[in-house]
């Protein structure tokens, strides 16, 4: 069982394993199920080894077979034994794995953590600190910071257990400095996890850690080298400053949170921490010193690997940076040393050996992740750069070779990560091969200059200040490429979702791996081939942009209903509450399609503008239950002739939407299916886990557009976020409200606002400073004759740290719940 002259047999039986595991962890069934099923499988593999012709009675079998005149190459023995041996090796490896995690769970749920929490009990207990706290944004807006930790003692209902049970953390900002391994109390209530993984509670820590024990001399050493380099990076830029300690140490304390999403939307979220791009660096930069000490391989190994281990104790050896190393070094292994046939066996040694030490990375995506792009480097980067660098010939220069093995770096690591990357988001990042190339040779000299920065800020903090820029500038770059990329309209392209999705991308995949011979060896026609059958293949199978579903984390939405507003707000697998429903030609009923609604709990109508009311026939036709619908108490200015009263007829060729359109929507009533309510100032909806309440109007303005300024401003509450929704008022309505947001923001941040009026430029600066939300999105059409968005209104977004999403160009924008908190992704 061979591929490309690697050997496939431990690699295959150690994937069956993982498998195997993760099924496990996923289904956890009672141990006494484990034991049968391993005695199944035990029985039905050893049946089909001791059915064939095993490797170690060959010789045996030779003999007896040139005794008795037979013919000893016998192709089917051999492929015999090469089934029965690879047999034995998933029985050996699945019973390691398998007996590992059953020894670790025990461990672990050994001790009353888990009744505890599941009573939601308050207890003091002593716990040690096994990974880096982060913060994140809890339901109710508040900062929090959470601690992965073992609990080592606990107190609680009047009895003092031992235990070893790993829970995490909940506090405050006096959590965030908590060293690797160092020793605390506390006390707090427990509460069950609710998510697949080690911890077996959570817990709502009181007051500040009381530390009582300091971590091991190693970690003690090496703190202030890591406290050194992002003492020093301080000195740059926020995003250098927050990227650089990220990708030399692991330290995600400082990275801006919009460089997060960036570089997630655009693949290099590799780069946001320790990975193994980082420890390849270590080990050849290691490995390339000890070249010149003349001391042997076998020396040089070791040392290296000494090396290595200190560099994962810098980084603190969590799960993702152990992984990191693993996976490295097996990259190195396969590419740089020279044993490109033992990298597939140790790569399966590396994962079998990890899921030994963390049953959990079985079921952990960025394990998966790692592991196939370890594989891809293993099996087709240097294959495909040694190719394409042979059809060059001598047309080549070093500059050349470069930039071929640099392409087909992240070309084979994404190759075999698509299917993975496909499953979670739905989409596919046609720019994430451009922009990881790009990024790339930036890498190196920001892991060695931030390594060497490290050392020298433990003697000479000054010294390391003025060196910091020297690795400062290349990771600058990372950040300049992610942040690039990013902007990139259409830079994520929608594809088919659920299993449909995956199987699509797996076939993809095996068509490209299949067709780089026929690239690199047929020239032009090879590459014109490739593309005609790549277009053929999208034209018939892959959706067409604007067509796909929405991701299935969504919880809110801006549809795209050209010159005109409508947005979702999810309250269930299947419903929503539509607020606005756009223009009469906006198709608003594509929307709630692409998003799975077939029910809404109510239809909220901001005000009676034909740009945010033509489409409500069409959404009532499209919703499976009688609809509420909800509008503005303000009826000045709603029907069609008041509505262009005074305008003249230049305005009313140039403002179709901005005409009243009470009658239109009377129209669309008189189906039993709808009625229509008034909201008023103060209310609030509470629909689910969503609660929506009216902040304005609260009077009628006859300054700027009577309904305009009467349109609905809603504060939108949800748990994984807090929207502020602004209709078409104008500034003089903005103005009337800011005291409500303020006070509105300060109980819980803003995660987003709608923008008013499409964009226009008539805003009131204090309300968006007031609201500080870090998303805005703009219902706005294509080439819209108004101007809209208008680039006053985008630079007082920018200026206050808004990032602006617009439906004229991005499609559907959607809101993605991550934890407690929401990130946005775009249609195209």
């Amino acid at each position: 069982m061979s591929l490309g002259g690697h050997d496939m047999r431990l690699l295959s039986a150690a994937c069956v394993a993982w498998a195997a595991l993760a099924t496990l962890l996923s289904a956890r069934p009672d141990p006494a199920i484990v034991v049968v099923v391993l005695a199944l499988v035990t029985i039905v593999a050893g049946a089909l080894a001791f059915g064939t012709r095993l490797p170690g009675l060959r010789a045996d079998q030779s003999a007896r077979a040139r005794h008795e005149g037979e013919d000893d190459e016998n192709p089917a023995s051999s492929h015999g034994s090469g089934w029965a041996l690879w047999a034995l090796l998933v029985i050996a490896l699945t019973t390691i794995v398998l007996a590992a995690a059953q020894v670790t769970l025990a461990h672990e749920e050994a001790g009353p953590v888990t009744t505890l929490a599941r009573d939601r009990a308050v207890a003091t207990l002593e716990a040690r600190v096994t990974g880096q706290p982060h913060r994140v944004v809890g339901a109710g807006g508040d900062e929090r910071f959470v601690v992965p930790a073992q609990i080592d003692r606990i107190t609680a209902r009047g009895r003092t257990q031992e235990v070893a049970t790993p829970v995490i953390l909940v506090g405050d900002r006096r959590w965030t400095n908590l060293t690797w391994q160092s020793h605390l109390r506390a006390r707090g209530r427990l509460a069950p996890s609710q998510r697949l993984g080690a911890a077996r509670a959570v817990v709502q820590v009181n007051g500040a850690p009381d530390v009582v024990g300091a971590p091991p001399w190693v970690v003690t050493t090496l703190e202030p080298v890591r406290a050194g380099l992002v003492g020093a990076s301080s000195q740059l830029p926020d995003d250098p400053a927050g990227l650089l300690p990220a990708l030399v140490v692991g330290d995600t304390a400082h990275l801006p949170d919009d460089l997060t999403d960036a570089m997630n939307a655009t693949g290099m979220s590799h780069l946001n921490a320790v990975s193994g791009s980082n420890v390849t660096v270590v080990l050849v930069a290691t490995m390339w010193l000890l070249g010149w000490s003349r001391t042997s391989r076998r020396v040089r190994v070791a040392l290296a690997l000494v090396a290595l281990a200190a560099y994962v104790v810098l980084c603190r050896p969590e799960p993702s940076v152990v992984r990191a190393a693993a996976m490295g070094a097996v990259g190195v292994l396969g590419t740089s040393w020279g044993r490109e046939r033992a990298a597939c066996p140790a790569l399966a040694a590396a994962i079998v050996g990890l899921l030994v030490w963390d049953p959990w990375l079985a079921v952990s995506v960025g394990f998966a992740l790692s592991a196939l792009a370890t594989l891809g480097l293993v099996l087709f980067a240097r294959r495909w750069s040694q190719a394409l660098l042979t059809k060059l010939g001598s047309r080549r220069g070093r500059f050349v070779d470069g930039m071929v093995e640099i392409t087909c770096v992240p070309l084979a690591a994404q190759a075999l990560c698509l299917p993975v990357l496909v499953a979670l988001n739905s989409s596919v990042s046609w720019v994430s091969i451009p922009a990881n190339v790009a990024a790339e040779p930036f890498v190196a000299p920001a892991t060695l200059g931030g390594m060497i920065v490290s050392t020298v800020a433990v003697i000479a903090p000054t010294l390391a200040g003025w060196l910091v820029w020297l690795p400062g500038l290349p990771t600058w770059v990372i950040c300049a490429v992610a942040r690039l990329a990013d902007a990139v309209p259409g830079g994520s392209v929608p594809w088919l979702p659920g299993l449909a999705g995956v199987v699509l991308a797996i076939v993809v995949v095996a068509v490209l791996l299949c067709a780089w011979r026929a690239i690199v060896f047929t020239g032009r026609f090879g590459l014109v081939a490739l593309g005609v059958a790549g277009a053929l293949l999208a034209a018939v199978l892959a959706p067409l942009p604007g067509e796909s579903a929405a991701p299935p984390a969504w919880v809110y939405a801006q549809c795209a209903v050209g010159q005109g507003d409508a947005a979702l707000v999810r309250t269930g697998a299947t419903r929503a509450v539509m607020i606005d429903v756009g223009p009469a030609d906006g198709h608003p009923a594509q929307c709630l399609e692409r998003h799975g609604i077939t029910t809404l709990d109510a239809v909220i109508l901001t005000h009676f503008h034909a740009d945010h009311v033509g489409g409500l026939a069409e959404v009532l036709r499209a919703s499976d239950a009688p609809v509420a619908v909800l509008g503005t108490w303000v009826m000045e200015g709603a029907k069609e002739s008041e509505g262009l009263k005074g305008r003249g007829t230049a305005a009313s060729s140039r403002s179709r939407g901005e005409q009243g359109a009470l009658g239109s929507v009377q129209a669309a009533l008189e189906q039993p299916r709808a009625s229509l309510g008034a909201l008023a100032p103060g209310q609030r909806l509470v629909i689910g886990e969503v609660t929506i309440e009216v902040l304005w109007p609260r009077r009628v303005m006859t300054e700027g557009s009577v309904q305009n300024n009467a349109s609905l401003v809603l504060d939108v509450s949800a748990p994984a976020y807090h929207a502020l929704m602004l209709g078409d008022c104008e500034r003089e309505a903005q103005a009337a409200v800011i005291e409500q947001v303020r006070q509105s923001a300060r109980r819980r941040a803003f995660d987003l606002v709608k923008v008013a009026h499409h964009g226009s430029s008539n805003q009131n600066e204090r309300l968006y400073e007031a609201a500080a939300a870090r998303q805005a999105v703009i219902g706005v059409g294509a080439g819209n004759d108004y101007g809209h968005p208008t680039k006053k209104t985008l630079e007082l977004l920018a200026r206050h740290d808004a990032r602006v999403w617009r439906t004229d160009t991005q499609g559907d924008v959607d809101a993605l719940a991550t934890g407690g908190s929401i990130s946005l992704q775009a249609q195209r």
